[in-house]
């Protein structure tokens, strides 16, 4: 099946799109198809994806028309000469009228514009049909020829001249024409990124592979030497080194999958660009501006954290030692796990970070911020704070710590009894990081807040910290905000909010969160008693995730602050959200605005909440 084919055709019955829906998941699919599989679950229809995607029985009709697919299919109609009559319906369109705005065969176009009162209408070949202006609403013998700037909005001749006077404005099709050109170049430097990292990652691939086979063969003959003392030892570092190159070998391979992804979903945004650009249709493209910028600001949002994983590395310590001293033979080849420090001097300094640490000794609050701080200054920072018994607050923001330091400040955690406040934003701080600081914040008893926003943790970190938060009993505020949070680490975190009894705060604006993720946050808040505050601010939520809250917030009584600006909810469940604020005593703050709520359902709900006037603010 060809990329067009992916796009225009249904994934259920296999043939070209009939009425097409498109679901949370931006699956798209017949209507009649949805309607037809509904029968599977009595209640619901459930993506064929397996993505978790959700529509109940009864909105099924309220799906939204997938107009970007519509229009790919009009163009490939167009193109291939099989749109059928406007008139008869059962011949292949010949003609178009632009009075009629319809297509016609010969024969039809010839009976209708027999008529004295239509045979002035203009008739041109299909083939040469050009973009068709939609009639302007508001004046109905004017065309929507234009762009306001100001309110992002067709306009017509008259609408400058009245609604919209002393606007500013533009053609459609210079529009068109800027967004055609801005698409591309993001398209561009997407494809360009994304095959950069592929091929960066063939090449980590390649070099695992080589010093596999290196430091296996090493292992091999060392061992041979005294193979029947050495047999056990032999076989158990044999086992280590497969493990961690498996592992290693599987992160990169996990990465590549994930870069093949990302391409594949690029190559369908440019293919549906294509077409859309050989329809000649300014009108299409607008109406697929904004699958392009969710697009686009989905993957820069990955693009910033996107990099190779940190891989183990490892070394077989006193190997070439076996047949000089077989008295040690025992210590040789013990297998040594972890990241190798960048810096590996002994003897390092660093004279002005040890004097800001003298300066910090009877100080309360300790700045590092925007300092570049290698492994060996976190070491530095790391031995003072075990110490020192003053210190409440550590701000290591933006200072390009990676795995390798966390693990230093770490170790530090475990001893330090005053830290109150960590902020470790805008790092370089991934899965292996993170799991390095949750087990030393398992059982610590002094740390109340926790900043790792704008780092590059994904799933696998978020488990590590979700077993921490079951087992600590003093953290309260905890910032995950533009990581790399997609559903499972959602669940993981719901997981956690089912056994934590002090957390209040939680952050996690701006990650990959879609339906099924905040499904699990909201059932979680059913049996959690202590959370206040949850930001899902830019997610990737719909209404099946949004309908969630609302059943939540029936119950829950603790819940103060939600936001969920800028994610995909429609009009019914920020009806429902109103419905339920009207019994909801708690909940003082609820962030709704860029969603895919229309101007009369904000009406609605701020008229709605006046009687309930200083308990709850909607931000719309």
């Amino acid at each position: 099946m060809t990329a067009i084919e992916r796009l225009i055709n249904c994934g259920i019955c296999h043939r070209r799109l009939n009425d097409p829906r498109i679901l949370s998941c931006s699956h798209t699919y017949c209507l009649r198809c949805i309607r037809e599989n509904v029968s599977i679950h009595s209640n619901y229809f459930e993506c064929p994806q397996n993505d978790g995607a959700k529509v109940s029985k009864n909105f099924i009709g309220e799906l939204a028309v997938d107009q970007t697919a519509c229009d790919m299919i009009e163009s490939i109609a167009l193109t291939d000469g099989t749109i059928p009559c406007s008139n008869c319906d059962s011949i292949v369109s010949e003609h178009w009228c632009s009075n009629c705005i319809r297509s016609y065969c010969a024969k039809c176009c010839r009976e209708i514009h027999e008529m004295p009162a239509l045979e002035d209408h203009h008739i041109v070949p299909l083939r040469e049909k050009l973009a068709e202006f939609v009639p302007c609403k508001s004046h109905s013998d004017e065309k929507l020829k234009y762009w306001c700037l100001k309110c992002n909005a067709y306009v017509c001749s008259d609408c400058i001249l009245d609604t919209h006077q002393d606007h500013p404005y533009t053609f459609i099709r210079r529009i068109a024409d800027d967004l055609q050109k801005k698409v591309n170049d993001d398209l561009s430097k997407i494809e360009s990124t994304l095959t950069r990292n592929l091929t960066e990652t063939d090449t980590s691939i390649t070099k695992i592979n080589d010093e596999h086979q290196e430091k296996i063969s090493l292992i091999s003959n060392s061992m041979k030497f005294l193979k029947q003392i050495l047999e056990q030892h032999e076989e158990e570092l044999l086992r280590k080194v497969e493990n961690i190159d498996r592992d290693n070998n599987q992160l990169m391979e996990d990465f590549r999958i994930r870069l093949q992804n990302e391409l594949e979903c690029l190559e369908n945004h440019k293919t549906i660009l294509g077409i859309l650009q050989s329809s000649r249709d300014p009108m299409k493209i607008i109406r697929a501006r904004q699958g392009f910028i969710d697009y686009t600001d989905r993957i820069k949002r990955i693009l910033v954290g996107l990099r190779l994983p940190a891989m183990h590395n490892y070394h077989i310590e006193g190997i070439d030692q076996i047949q000089i001293a077989r008295e040690k033979i025992l210590d040789c080849g013990k297998f040594i796990e972890g990241l190798i420090p960048t810096n590996t001097n002994i003897d390092y300094s660093n004279q002005r970070l040890e004097s800001l640490i003298v300066d910090y000794q009877t100080k309360e609050e300790w700045s590092f911020e925007k300092r570049y701080l290698t492994d060996q200054d976190m070491k530095i920072i790391a031995d003072a704070l075990k110490e020192n018994t003053v210190a409440t607050k550590l701000d290591l923001s933006q200072c390009k710590i990676d795995d390798q330091g966390i693990q230093r400040l770490a170790d530090a955690l475990r001893l330090n009894k005053t830290l109150k406040l960590l902020y470790l934003h805008k790092n370089q701080i991934n899965d292996y990081g993170t799991q390095y600081l949750a087990e030393s914040l398992t059982y610590n008893k002094t740390l109340t807040k926790l900043d790792l926003s704008q780092n590059i943790i994904t799933d696998q970190g978020i488990q590590s910290l979700s077993n921490m938060l079951q087992q600590n009993r003093t953290l309260t505020i905890l910032h995950l905000s533009q990581n790399q949070i997609r559903d499972q680490g959602a669940q993981y975190l719901a997981n956690a909010l089912r056994q934590n009894h002090t957390l209040k705060t939680l952050h996690l604006s701006q990650n990959l969160i879609a339906d099924q993720g905040a499904q699990h946050l909201a059932n979680a808040l059913t049996q959690n008693k202590t959370l206040t505050t949850l930001n899902l601010y830019w997610n990737d939520i719909g209404d099946l995730g949004a309908e969630s809250f609302v059943h939540t917030l029936q119950t829950n009584n603790n819940l103060h602050t939600l936001l969920l600006s800028r994610n995909r909810i429609g009009n019914d469940s920020a009806k429902q959200f109103i419905d339920v604020l009207k019994q909801n005593t708690t909940l003082t703050a609820l962030s709704l605005h860029e969603n895919r709520i229309d101007q009369q359902t904000q009406n609605y709900g701020k008229n709605i909440l006046k009687i309930h006037k200083g308990r709850v603010t909607v931000n719309w």
